[in-house]
């Protein structure tokens, strides 16, 4: 799931046998209490349970993440 946009909420879904769990680019955006599994690595971009793209206040809580190449990764944003 790729998610672009501020204040979102994904919560209780699961995502299973994906490339990536879920992408996340904005801000003030909840991500909780979901279930990741069996993300698989695909080469660098692949394999991310839950991957925030940038953005500020951001918040990731109580997710489940089983068996994935990368867990949680958080990709920061220049500031100018």
């Amino acid at each position: 799931m790729i998610l672009e946009g501020s204040d979102n909420r994904v919560d209780k879904n699961h995502f299973v046998r994906n490339a990536d769990g879920m992408a996340v680019a904005g801000d003030r955006n909840v991500i909780k209490g979901n279930h990741v599994t069996d993300a698989f690595r695909c080469g660098d971009e692949c394999g991310n349970a839950i991957s925030i793209e940038g953005g500020t206040n951001n918040l990731v809580t109580g997710n489940l993440i089983k068996r994935t190449f990368l867990g949680i990764t958080l990709n920061a944003s220049p500031v100018c």
